[in-house]
């Protein structure tokens, strides 16, 4: 089950990743610098630094035991931020 949430989440993640890196590409084609993945890795570490302070105030000693950090902490935040936009 726990295999099944960090896949559920990267695929989402992954998706949302690419969505939000085409877009910024689509606004500005020839960047000096690749600002698509700066911004979308900024985002995805500010999100995940904010899931972590919100919802548990820190990191969980038992994070493999809950469900929610699996899906959205290590699942989908983990490829959010993780993965390089090319």
């Amino acid at each position: 089950m726990n295999l099944l949430l960090v896949g559920i989440g990267g695929a989402t993640g992954a998706v949302a990743r690419y969505l939000i890196g085409a877009a910024i590409m689509k606004r500005n084609p020839h960047p000096p610098i690749p600002v698509a993945m700066l911004i979308v890795n900024m985002i995805g570490s500010f999100g995940l630094g904010l899931f972590f302070a919100v919802l548990y105030g820190q990191i969980p000693l038992a994070s493999y035991d809950a469900p929610f950090f699996l899906l959205i902490g290590i699942g989908f935040f983990g490829v959010f931020y993780y993965f390089f936009y090319i």
